[in-house]
């Protein structure tokens, strides 16, 4: 018998219990008992039903409170529940208010392959058998499922189950192997170097069906291997299923990079990191990220002058982290936020004769704060306005390895990558994109940018420069094909002489990237 028909028989049974005639007829309600309730509190329910208690109230007034009692259940995420109104005789004032709550019977896995149907229960604990559906819950667990691994995409389908108070969930799931590789050729090249960069990487995002991702990434300069030879890993392992994460990482270093003129500096070294990251107050227009963790570096370097014997400056020591992030987007807009705090602590592993030599009044005791904001405007039509900015503030003197650096295609164009180093500094940019135009076998669209940065350190030597100004306008091309293959090109007009770079010495820079 079906919900509707058994609450109508419900009302005419009531109807003829009273024995009623054609006219209208009134009941005394002073409590609304609602039997098989076990999801809303007793005291919610009751607080919400008060309005239709009282002397002489109609069956109307009945079919009202019903029907709020539904709506909800709706509300708190619960449309598979129902109310009826039972057969009854009224004693005492005691109306009866039946509720039933459809509980899931089964969770079914179909489709996957690379990824065991366990772990995808596991990560949806509001399908657990037994319990009542509760579509908000279920929702949220989707999606945080989908944000778990890029190649693991889930679509519950609910149908009724073999008797009216259950329910069956099938999940079809669209996964691929979680194996990730890519390789890129540029130019993103530094001062007094060779131009050309190669990058390879490979990661897999299921280890050990547990959803560890490891990675690794490789670069040199072709043209000359000896400039640039870093190996960096990263390991990341879930806390939860609500994406929480902890990273672990290293790089490896080993170059031998020419500098200004005569002078040449030699090193080699290692960082050691992890990182806790706590997503929070998700929303559908975000989401908030805190991160806490440490950097342990060893650098050692050389610095050698013709004519001289180098001077050995070797280093290691720690650095703190905490960072807070945001991502939010709108009606025709996006942003992102970044604020960060690095320290040093004098004796945990950092010790003041190794920041004096390689920085003259340097400490091993240093605060940073660095912001990072980017708000991009979605102007219809496919025009775009990005504007970002980066900041950097810290307390003394640091080292050349926490400097902020200035110059390069994610930096201001035109100029070299890091062409210039300081303690402190402010970079701004703003750039316009085209509509992309979308044929067969890819996509392609342009871009305009202005972009400058100041930079000063804190405590200048006798060789050191104060403070550096950057500025560059340009324009850019962008290009992708089928989600694989990818080219960037920019075009930086200078608008200061920097170094060995003079104002008007167009820099064009291009990258090609192939990822499967």
């Amino acid at each position: 018998m079906g919900k509707g028909l058994r609450w109508f028989w419900g009302i005419c049974v009531l109807w003829l219990s009273l024995g009623v005639s054609a006219a209208v007829q009134y009941i005394d309600i002073w409590e609304f008992r609602v039997q098989g309730n076990s999801l809303l509190a007793d005291e919610v329910i009751q607080r919400e039903l008060a309005p239709y208690l009282g002397a002489a109230r109609t069956l109307e007034d009945v079919e009202q409170a019903a029907k709020l009692l539904q709506d909800l259940y709706k509300k708190a995420g619960y449309p598979a529940v129902f109310v009826e109104i039972p057969p009854q005789t009224v004693v005492q004032g005691v109306f009866r208010l039946q509720v039933t709550e459809t509980r899931l019977r089964r969770l079914r896995v179909t489709g996957a392959e690379y990824f065991l149907p366990s772990l995808i229960k596991q990560a949806l604990p509001s399908l657990q058998t037994g319990n009542a559906l509760n579509l908000r819950d279920l929702q949220q667990d989707i999606q945080y499922a989908n944000a778990l691994n890029p190649d693991l995409k889930l679509m519950p389908m609910l149908k009724q189950g073999p008797t009216a108070d259950t329910i069956e969930v099938e999940l079809n799931v669209d996964d691929e192997m979680p194996v990730s590789a890519g390789v890129e050729v540029n130019n993103y090249n530094s001062p007094n170097t060779t131009n050309t960069r190669l990058i390879a990487e490979l990661g897999y995002s299921n280890l050990w069906q547990k959803l560890h991702d490891w990675s690794i990434q490789m670069q040199t300069s072709p043209e000359n291997t000896d400039e640039v030879k870093v190996l960096a890993s990263t390991y990341v392992f879930p806390m939860g299923l609500k994406g929480n994460k902890v990273a672990l990482y290293g790089v490896l270093s080993d170059s031998d990079v020419a500098t200004v003129g005569s002078t040449r500096v030699v090193g080699d070294g290692f960082i050691l990191g992890g990182r806790y990251i706590h997503p929070f107050q998700r929303r559908d227009t975000g989401v908030s990220t805190l991160i806490f963790g440490f950097d342990y570096k060893d650098f050692d370097e050389q610095i050698r002058v013709t004519g001289a014997e180098g001077l050995e400056t070797p280093i290691d020591y720690v650095v703190f982290t905490s960072q807070y992030s945001s991502f939010n987007r709108g009606d025709g807009w996006a942003d992102n936020l970044g604020l960060a705090l690095k320290f040093g602590v004098r004796e945990v592993f950092n010790e003041n004769e190794e920041f004096d030599n390689k920085r003259s009044r340097s400490e091993p005791n240093f605060t940073i704060l660095k912001l990072d904001y980017e708000r991009n405007y979605f102007l219809g039509e496919g025009w775009s306005l990005l504007g970002a900015m980066t900041g950097q503030w810290s307390s003394a003197p640091l080292v050349s390895n926490e400097q902020m650096s200035a110059g390069g295609v994610d930096s201001v164009r035109g100029y070299y990558e890091s062409q210039v180093a300081a303690d402190m500094g402010m970079r701004l940019s703003f750039e316009m994109g085209t509509p992309s135009y979308a044929g067969k076998h890819g996509e392609v669209w342009g871009l305009t940018f202005v972009e400058g940065a100041y930079l000063e350190n804190s405590d200048t030597g006798v060789e050191e420069d104060s403070e550096f100004r950057l500025a560059s306008f340009g324009f850019g091309l962008r290009a992708q094909s089928k989600k694989q293959w990818f080219f960037d090109l920019d075009a930086g007009y200078p608008l200061k002489a920097v170094d060995e770079v003079e104002e008007g010495d167009v820099r064009v820079n291009a990258k090609l990237r192939y990822e499967y």
